[in-house]
């Protein structure tokens, strides 16, 4: 399927690109696909380094999501991202090794249309991040279940005890916040999903809409260990403290050579 061309604020055209930030994950690297690909893209683009590029500047991600989640966080936030999956599911991701030649066609001419969709930033024990995925929060110790309060703006959705909570991006629902039973939302809606983890009773997930001021609070009874993308984590010590999340002043900038709905969950249920 053809990417489909201007879709509003948040699917917009691309335009002919002339470099490219090229980042392969680790095992990969000196490998005979690295250096094939980097022969390719070598052929058809300037390669350069984060700090050299310009607007017409994209970066490639070669792995599996994890890999395009930590490029999302070395990149600059305006730089759009596009995904070879060289993983397993690649839920994330856009293309596949088979398609570098169409690939290189389509980056060339402008024919991609870039996604904008929604981070979150997370702010706790006075350190803050964004986040592309989730913010996964449990508790920190063993032995008594905490309660957590969970706050909308000034208004209290529920304090409830349970293991933990998963505050999910549409682009992260088909992660962790599914495996806990959570929806799985369109890719470009600006909501968030908050699902708990293992209440002691019934507490269903709930979507916010995630609007420039909206702000989601949640307050423990006990100390936190909150995960990032599954990859970075921030202790809150202490009972009382909390954790903010709101919308990221910028957008997740997601190329999409192949535009096609929920295309996240699809390879989810592969």
């Amino acid at each position: 399927m053809l990417c489909v061309r201007t879709q509003g604020p948040y699917c917009v055209d691309g335009k002919p690109v002339k470099s490219i930030v090229l980042f392969v994950k680790e095992s990969l690297i000196g490998t005979d696909v690295h250096r094939d690909l980097k022969l390719v893209l070598e052929r058809n683009f300037k390669l350069v380094d984060a700090g050299d590029a310009d607007p017409d500047t994209i970066a490639i991600s070669v792995g599996g999501d994890g890999t395009f989640l930590l490029a999302a966080r070395v990149v600059p936030s305006t730089m759009p991202i596009l995904g070879i999956n060289m993983g397993r599911r690649g839920a994330v991701t856009d293309a596949l090794p088979d398609d570098i030649p169409v690939l290189v066609e389509r980056l060339r001419s402008g024919s991609f249309c870039i996604e904008k969709r929604v981070k979150l930033e997370v702010a706790g024990d006075g350190r803050s991040a964004s986040v592309v995925n989730e913010v996964y929060i449990a508790r920190r110790y063993e032995g008594q279940t905490p309660t957590y309060k969970v706050v909308l703006g000034g208004d209290e959705l529920y304090s409830r005890r349970m293991d933990g909570l998963i505050v999910s991006t549409p682009t992260g629902s088909t992660g962790y916040n599914l495996s806990a039973g959570g929806p799985v939302l369109y890719e470009l809606m600006r909501s968030a999903i908050i699902t708990p983890v293992l209440p002691l009773t019934r507490v269903p997930p709930v979507v916010v809409p995630l609007n420039e001021k909206d702000r989601i609070t949640i307050m423990s009874t006990h100390p936190m260990l909150v995960l990032l993308d599954g990859q970075l984590k921030i202790d809150v010590e202490g009972p009382g403290s909390s954790v903010v999340i709101g919308p990221s002043k910028d957008p997740l900038n997601v190329v999409r050579i192949n535009r096609m709905s929920f295309q996240h969950l699809r390879k989810t249920l592969r």
